[in-house]
């Protein structure tokens, strides 16, 4: 028997601030029942970076591999862990000049940073594009 999950969106009317998020999280190494929803912690942002409420994240080879330990002596993973490192979506706060907040932003995070299967993730800078400036 399989189990699906699906995450729900935060909206202005149950967000209750951003403290919490719901995420997919995995705490060991191995199969997709690992995954599970979880609530925790909003990431806060420093000064080079942005939170983001993520409208789509992917999940492709790579977050499969790290997952069920092919990677593990290459990238060992720190768990618990959110997969994915793409997303697009749109700025919520912001350290930097750049974006602004709502803003729509896609990007792919950094190798070592997972966590785009999450309500909120934290980009830096560098790896944020808008669809507006691609044109």
């Amino acid at each position: 028997m399989t189990k699906s999950y699906a995450l729900v969106q935060l909206t202005p009317e149950n967000a209750g601030g951003h403290n919490s998020m719901k995420a997919m999280h995995y705490e060991r190494y191995r199969g997709p029942a690992r995954i599970a929803p979880a609530k925790m912690g909003t990431p806060q942002p420093s000064a080079s970076q942005l939170l983001v409420t993520v409208a789509a994240s992917s999940v492709n080879p790579i977050d499969w591999k790290l997952r069920d330990e092919s990677l593990r002596f290459l990238a060992p993973v720190r768990f618990p862990s959110v997969p994915s490192f793409h997303l697009a979506g749109e700025v919520v706060a912001t350290g930097v000049r750049k974006f602004k907040a709502g803003e729509r932003v896609y990007a792919c995070l950094a190798a070592r940073n997972q966590g785009t299967c999450a309500e909120y993730a934290i980009v830096e800078e560098t790896l944020v594009e808008s669809p507006a400036a691609a044109r």
